[in-house]
């Protein structure tokens, strides 16, 4: 039987870290992330992907706000304007 690897669960992926960053949104865990959707959005899911889901999606992350799903790369974007 294999053994899954995960990447720490608290980490952010660099390149979604870095894009937070160029917004001013100095975020480097999981949890912090999670910290700034409860202050700034009314209803919201964070998914964390699979790592088969991730591969196919090259997201490690969906962000689930009210009725929209934005994958990872679109997750900085819509932070940055419910700020």
């Amino acid at each position: 039987m294999w053994e899954a690897v995960y990447p720490m669960e608290s980490e952010l992926a660099p390149e979604l870290a870095a894009q937070l960053r160029a917004h001013g949104l100095e975020l480097h865990d999981e949890v912090s992330l999670r910290r700034l959707l409860e202050e700034c959005a009314p209803t919201w899911t964070l998914i964390r992907l699979n790592a088969i889901a991730a591969k196919r999606w090259k997201a490690r992350y969906r962000l689930m706000l009210g009725e929209h799903c934005y994958l990872e790369s679109m997750i900085v974007y819509q932070m940055s304007h419910h700020i």
